[in-house]
This record gives structure tokens, sequence and C-alpha cells, in this order.
């Protein structure tokens, strides 16, 4: 019913997994902001507390990593990528999780 109450409604996007964001689509009267695969990102700035975010990107990859907002994407700024990705790929190798990276990193 919400979603079709168009004088009052101007953008509905859903949160949860593929069929319920496919069924509201269906049904919906108003626009629907559809993020059927998203890439759900996490990034480590320069000014970061290492150890929080190696914790955070450990458990936003590692604890359900089936889930939509489950991190896809680890962004590192270069003046920490030397110290923090080294000893997180360690981290992810010890819970037996593969992990790719682009060219900047591969001498990390």
């Amino acid at each position: 019913m919400l979603l079709s109450l168009t004088q009052y409604v101007d953008l509905c996007m859903p949160r949860g997994g593929e069929s319920l964001i496919r069924a509201v689509a269906e049904c919906s009267k108003v626009p629907v902001i559809k993020h059927y695969k998203g890439v759900c990102h996490v990034y480590v700035d320069a000014e970061a507390d290492l150890a929080m975010a190696e914790a955070i990107g450990l458990n936003a990859k590692l604890q359900r990593p089936g889930v939509c907002n489950a991190m896809e994407t680890l962004l590192v700024h270069a003046a920490v990528a030397e110290t923090f990705l080294p000893q997180f790929a360690r981290r992810l190798a010890a819970k037996k999780w593969n992990c790719g990276a682009t060219p900047p990193a591969w001498p990390f």
C-alpha cells in the first residue's frame, strides 16, 4: 500500500536480498532504486587507527559474507598501504579467505 501512495512517497530504496528488491520493484507505483548486486566499500584513511580499521574490515568481510552489505572492496590510502595491507591479508588467509588486489597493491 505504501508503495502506491505517489502523492506522499517520492522514492523507495529497499534494503534486503535480491528477491525482496524484485518484489518491491514489481508492485511499486513510485520509482525504486534497485541494488541487486551492490558493491560495499570499506575505506582506510591515512589517519585511521589501523587496528580498528583491521577489525572493521575483517568483520565487514567475514562475519556474514553472503549478506547484501558484506564488504566487497577494501580501499586503502597509499600512505598506510605498506603497513596495513600485509597484516590484513595475513588475517584473511588465516581464515582461509582468498583476496585479490589491483596492481598498485601488489608490492604489499
